[in-house]
């Protein structure tokens, strides 16, 4: 044994000493730590950290690419990649070998030859304990405790030939494991046998919700630890080798992936790297992102169907699609499922991600009439002057226009949207009655009410109810007023025009009136509600001479013998003036503006999410965090923002009830969202200390129901069917249809058991045929997976009775704890996990009940699976027969955890 050491040091000293570009094969035999173990699957380009070396797979092989020590650096997770860190709180050991560069021993002094207890060198050439005796028999870790109940040390061997800790101070006070930093490389525990099942570390607590090695790294693949039990269900969460969350999952005896991190995962959550480079392109998962223009958060620019490759979406597309591929060039999807380049955008017109189109150069329209509607975007300026009118197309209803330069409106020159489109908000008619006048369309506030008469009675025509969106930054349409009494239409309400741009100088008309209502003899119908202006830039000028306008337009009037039976006016709409600062907004005093407006800091543009993308999607409960990015809204700088998640669509967070942040990037524990649709709201705080009162919000649909199942064969879950074939199938949550392509199911003879992302078998059906099935009670478990692969928590389980009903039995003893036999008060005791159960009295005595239990032995179904569990005490599961009318005696006796 002595000479055996003797040679394992000078090898590693040799192995130390050589150079971080040698090129070494790992073995398949190699003594590394569950964290770099082989049961890493070598992938091509895939690497991990081993020895405190970057090992990169090559060829189906690893292979040493860079060597970590030689650096006086880290081997460390991060980014999914491995690579050499510093050791900072930026990696806190990330994913790196237990003890990278033997930091598990503060300054490496906690054994001779900066070891750690490399290859048994705590005490040099093996004479700390001499011949071998320091641990007289055997006894390095007193009693072969190193490891509690002796498995810290397979067949001994925590210590190679026990003398790696001279009287088991090698790690002080036999804190070997502490943290899992005891041995340098793992190698404390030869071939990382040192937690064996599970054990090393008493209920998995080797590793404190398993931390020891942030990124999840100490137990590769989440086998460092065998068996991983003990957890509690969706409240532990820890970092996986590839650096993502992994949680605790529902039956808190293993892990599921939750949370795919886009930088950095630490301490079982999701860490933002707040600075990428322009324009760069990733994917993670299934989402294409992209940097944005100042390289502070990364934008969600596709959401992948099948797979996402170098910043791209790959594989078959959608007819008629549109993108921006990694080259800059527009493509559209064509009728074979295949993307065409459809446009070669240049840097003067570069491709629009919202549009998957390449802009325009510039706009410069000189006494030009002209219809426009929709989205455009332009690289340079857009300039109207010289008597140049604009009309809003009536079929679109709307004008948006993106500048990256200048917008000017020279004072002869104006954009039209007056009067063309129905909104969210109509008013009421009034047809059906003898005389009456329709309701205002609402926009700002509620219409005016119109008035009819009918069989002596009067009634009130309601106008159209307010939309509540001044406060944030998202814009509505006027709406229509509502019809007369003899059906004539009421006015429309006005479109929508904004505009986003560097600079926004206003000198002309910006209008977008409501209509006004039709005369009718017996009645007039309602006005339309005005639309709105919204001015997006880092500066914005409204000057004296500018006109904006979002006036609702009058009711229709009537016959002057019939005054009161006039159509209600519609509601004025909104203007919002938004700049990069406050003092930016500049409106002159003279300028005729509608009353209904705001001047303020405006708010992020675009928010995104890589974590939950669509905001038209539904996501299950079962993910670990949500990053939700934004652009920096203004060309001026901003200082922070605030931000706030609740269930209320217009919200506006500032100090004492919002959070602050000067990141572009939060991360978001799932714990934030309800069940339900949620909504992420954003101001803005500019350098003059003052806060936007305008918000941009971000929704995210939060789904917490499992599929519904019901059978076409065995319809009611309690009557036994004499079939043995088994027709299933299930349905996704009213409202939530396809957003779940996948679903997991089980089918055993278990009450509660709830499949995961990650077992059960994966189907994109929503049915199942069991042919064949055994008398007996049976169950079919279903969870959903949502586009992003999270699951939901909680499962749907539908029972099957097959066979003929049999007679009934009973289950009954006592519970107590085991070396005391004190009764144990309000334990569950459960059949076949949940089928029946019951609660022990104080006395420790429980009773399924009398005629409850169905005889397994009348019709030979298999032995009931009898457990009962209580806080403080290990679960201890027993098999039982029962037979009809007979009461069946099972005591348990619980040991403490």
């Amino acid at each position: 044994m002595n000479k055996f050491f003797i040679v394992f040091i000078l090898f590693f000293f040799a192995v130390s000493c050589g150079t971080s570009t040698k090129k070494v094969t790992e073995s398949d035999s190699d003594d590394e730590s569950a964290n770099d173990s082989d049961a890493v699957a070598c992938t091509d380009g895939k690497t991990k950290c081993s020895d405190n070396s970057v090992y990169k797979c090559d060829g189906g092989e690893w292979t040493e690419w860079d060597n970590c020590t030689a650096q006086d650096l880290i081997c460390a997770v991060k980014a999914g990649a491995a690579q050499c860190l510093e050791d900072s709180a930026d990696t806190g050991n990330t994913g790196s070998d237990s003890d990278a560069a033997d930091t598990g021993d503060t300054a490496d002094t906690g054994d001779t030859a900066n070891t750690g207890d490399t290859a048994n060198t705590g005490d040099t050439a093996n004479t700390g304990d001499t011949a071998d005796t320091g641990d007289t028999a055997d006894t390095g870790d007193t009693a072969n405790t190193g490891d509690t109940a002796d498995t810290g040390d397979t067949a001994d061997t925590g210590d190679t030939a026990n003398t790696g800790d001279t009287a088991d101070t090698g790690d002080t006070a036999n804190t070997g494991d502490t943290a899992n930093t005891g041995d340098t490389a793992d190698t404390g525990d030869t071939a990382d046998t040192g937690d064996t099942a599970d054990t090393g570390d008493t209920a998995d607590t080797g590793d404190t919700a398993d931390t020891g090695d942030t990124a999840d790294t100490g137990d590769t693949a989440d086998t460092g630890d065998t068996g991983d039990s003990g957890c509690i269900p969706y409240v532990d969460e820890r970092c996986n080798i590839d650096g993502n969350v992994e949680t605790c999952n529902a039956t808190g005896d293993g892990w599921v992936l939750t949370s795919v991190c886009n930088d950095t995962c630490l301490d079982g959550d999701c860490v933002v790297n707040p600075s990428c480079t322009p324009d760069e392109r990733r994917c993670i998962n299934k989402t294409a992102q992209k940097c944005n223009a100042d390289g502070l958060a990364w934008i969600v620019t596709d959401v992948c169907k099948y797979e996402c490759d170098s910043g791209e979406c790959i594989g078959d597309c959608d007819s008629g699609e549109k993108r921006c591929n990694v080259d800059g060039k527009a493509e559209t999807c064509g009728n074979d499922g295949l993307w065409d380049v459809t446009g070669n955008c240049t840097a003067s017109t570069p491709c629009v991600d919202e549009l998957g189109e390449c802009s325009e150069n510039s706009l410069n329209l000189v006494g030009t009439t002209a219809t426009m509607g929709g989205v455009h975007y332009y690289y340079g300026n857009v300039t109207l002057s010289s008597l140049t009118t604009i009309t809003v197309d009536p079929a679109i209803g709307y004008l948006e226009i993106h500048a990256g330069g200048d917008i000017t409106i020279d004072s002869t020159s104006g954009i039209y949207a007056d009067a063309i489109i129905c909104g969210p908000s109509n008013g009421n008619g009034s047809n059906g009655y003898s005389y009456g006048g329709g309701g205002g369309g609402g926009h700002k506030d509620a219409g005016t009410s119109g008035y009819a008469y009918s069989g002596g009675y009067g009634y009130t025509i309601s106008g159209g109810a307010a939309v509540p969106s001044l406060s944030i930054l998202k814009y509505k349409t006027g709406s229509c007023g509502g019809t007369n009494y003899s059906s004539s239409a009421g006015g429309k309400g006005g479109g929508a025009i904004i505009l986003y741009a560097h600079n926004i100088f206003i000198e002309g008309t910006l209008s977008a009136k409501g209509g006004n209502g039709a005369y009718g003899y017996y009645g007039g119908s309602g006005g339309g509600s005005g639309g709105s202006i919204t001015l997006f830039g880092g500066i914005v000028e409204v000057k004296a001479s500018a006109e904006l306008s979002v006036d609702g337009g009058t009711g229709g009037t009537t016959n002057s013998s019939y005054t009161s039976y006039a159509g209600g006016a519609g509601s004025k709409g909104m203007i919002k003036i938004l700049s990069g600062q406050k003092s930016a907004g500049i409106v002159d005093g003279s300028a005729n503006v509608g009353s209904y407006n705001i001047v303020t800091v405006t708010p992020p543009e675009k928010i995104s999410s890589t974590t939950h993308p669509d905001q038209t999607k539904w996501y299950n409960d079962g993910f670990g965090s949500s990053s939700i990015s934004w652009n920096r809204p203004t060309y001026l700088e901003v200082s922070a923002y605030f931000y706030k998640i609740n269930t209320t669509s217009v919200y506006v967070p500032k100090s004492g009830d919002g959070i602050y942040t000067e990141d572009n990037t939060v991360v978001l524990d799932a714990s934030n969202f309800a069940a339900g649709t949620n909504y992420f709201h954003l101001t803005t705080n500019d350098y003059d200390a003052q806060t936007g009162t305008v918000s941009n919000s971000f929704v995210v649909n939060v789904n917490n129901v499992p599929p519904t199942i019901t059978s076409s064969s065995h319809s009611s879950q309690s009557t036994f069917y004499d079939t043995a074939t088994v027709a299933l199938n299930w349905t996704d949550p009213a409202g939530k249809e396809g957003s779940f392509p996948q679903y997991r199911y089980i089918w055993d003879r278990y009450a509660e058991t709830t499949p995961s992302s990650t077992t059960g078998i994966e189907t994109d059906k929503k049915d199942l045929t069991k042919t064949g099935v055994p008398d007996g009670i049976w169950y079919l478990h279903v969870i959903s997976i949502d586009t992003m692969g999270y699951p939901t928590k909680t499962a749907r389980h539908f029972k099957v009775n097959v066979g003929v009903q049999p007679g009934k039995g009973n289950i009954a003893g006592t519970v107590k704890a085991s070396g005391t036999n004190n009764p144990i008060n309000g334990a569950t005791v459960k059949v076949n996990d949940g089928i029946w159960s019951a609660t022990s009295a104080s006395n420790g005595a429980y009773s399924i009940g009398d005629s409850t239990v169905y005889s397994n032995t009348t019709y030979s179904w298999p032995k009931w699976e009898v457990s009962a569990s209580a806080p403080g005490y290990k679960k201890m599961t027993q098999t039982v027969d029962v037979s009809e009318g007979v009461t069946t005696p099972l005591n348990f006796f619980l040991e403490a955890e």
